[in-house]
């Protein structure tokens, strides 16, 4: 058996917190980066389903490309994302509807920071809040 008598008296306080302080520091960047191993960088976001790494080559006419670059510059999608979704029938996105929400959620967001200012009343937070609902289930309906 070995026998540990150290002599830990000429060790202040001050010391011992330090010295606990950059133990818990070290201990949590140890735990980081291990989730950062397991769930990358960015904290849980899922990894992609899968790299793309079979290329194929498509013969077009002049014209034919540039219809193909003029619609999926409409939809806001390069040309070979246009052509994926294309072809496997994933609905492409609509940029009336796109800027429309974008609109909104403006909107919404200067409503909320106006919330955080403090010049409303109870009651008026309320009317709003009602208003609101209203606004949002229409947009919901149309949006179906």
């Amino acid at each position: 058996m070995i026998d540990f008598n150290w002599d830990l008296s000429h060790i202040s306080d001050t010391d011992l917190e330090d010295f606990e302080r950059k133990f818990l520091e070290e201990k949590q960047k140890r735990e980081l980066a291990e989730k950062r191993k397991h769930w990358g960088k960015l904290g849980g976001r899922p990894a992609p389903k899968g790299v793309r790494n079979v290329q194929k080559n498509l013969r077009l006419r002049e014209d034919e490309y540039l219809k193909i670059e003029q619609k999926s510059k409409e939809v806001g999608l390069s040309v070979s994302e246009f052509l994926r979704r294309s072809a496997l029938e994933i609905p492409l996105p609509d940029p009336v509807r796109n800027n429309e929400l974008i609109k909104a959620q403006i909107h919404f967001k200067r409503i909320a920071n106006y919330f955080q200012k403090k010049i409303w009343s109870v009651e008026e937070k309320r009317e709003v809040i009602d208003e609101i609902k209203k606004v949002s289930s229409i947009i919901k309906k149309n949006l179906k």
